[in-house]
């Protein structure tokens, strides 16, 4: 989000273009940045390495922007410190009821599902034709935000509950609205002496 400025979502494709979706590197820069401690969080999906550089995060803020990032919970322990001083939004999935109603009326789709393809003796997943969640994923969602409330809950300046997709952006933009221009308690050792 640029400050004082509104911006639409860009739409996320299954196609992954450089420079777009993602920044490419090779393979041993990225292990190399990794040994070096670079990355806000990483990881390895499918194959392929993806992570958060803490450069990219810093050079957003220097543009004068609001970085927005969804990232996984232990890189809270690098984004909450004195660097960073960010402010944690917890974004919690609502009752079940609610969940799979809102869910239906805004038709969403589980992008990750897998079926199982059994090959002789092994097994391996493929993707599916996108589908909606099922109740089982429904609660998976639910008990997992409830786990992540557990462990981090310490470490939210706020939660927010999606139970109205358009009601919880409202939300989310009056929050980042009040903390741009109201002032905000912030840990002691945050502040510049």
């Amino acid at each position: 989000m640029k400050r004082n400025d509104q911006q639409s979502a860009i739409r996320c494709s299954s196609y992954e273009k450089d420079g777009v979706d993602y920044h490419f590197a090779k393979r041993e820069n990225m292990e190399q940045w990794i040994r070096q401690g670079r990355f806000l969080e990483y990881g390895e999906y499918k194959g392929n390495l993806y992570g958060t550089l803490a450069d990219s995060v810093h050079a957003v803020i220097k543009q004068g922007y609001i970085p927005v990032l969804n990232t996984h919970p232990l890189a809270l322990r690098v984004l909450r410190s004195k660097v960073f001083k960010s402010f944690v939004i917890f974004v919690k999935p609502p009752p079940f009821d609610i969940l799979k109603e809102t869910r239906r009326l805004h038709r969403a789709r589980n992008l990750q599902a897998t079926d199982s393809i059994h090959h002789g003796n092994s097994n391996t997943s493929a993707p599916t034709a996108v589908r909606g969640f099922t109740d089982s994923e429904f609660e998976q969602m639910i008990s997992a935000g409830e786990q992540l409330f557990q462990i981090y809950g310490h470490m939210f300046d706020h939660v927010l509950i999606n139970a109205n997709f358009e009601a919880s952006f409202e939300q989310l933009r009056n929050i980042v609205n009040k903390l741009e221009h109201e002032p905000a308690w912030v840990p002691s050792d945050w502040v510049d002496q």
